[in-house]
């Protein structure tokens, strides 16, 4: 397990949902429903399979580098 990656990983989640929670923060300001909670989370559960593709695609990524004819 790299830890540098799974750090990363971390802080993508945790900038994803402090975005989406300060989204919703200043929709609870205005007094508009759906807030803090229901936007964190939304921003957090579509950072998450992003995060998840990324993880599996890295070592083939990879492998295609290596594969490719045209490296420089």
């Amino acid at each position: 397990m790299d830890w540098k990656i799974e750090l990363m990983f971390a802080v993508r989640a945790l900038v994803a949902a402090a975005l989406g929670g300060f989204i919703g923060w200043e929709r609870e300001w205005h007094g508009r429903e759906a807030g803090i909670r229901t936007y964190a989370s939304v921003a957090l559960g579509s950072c998450w399979p992003r995060l998840k593709v990324t993880k599996i695609q890295g070592p083939a990524m990879k492998r295609q580098s290596l594969l490719r004819s045209d490296n420089k």
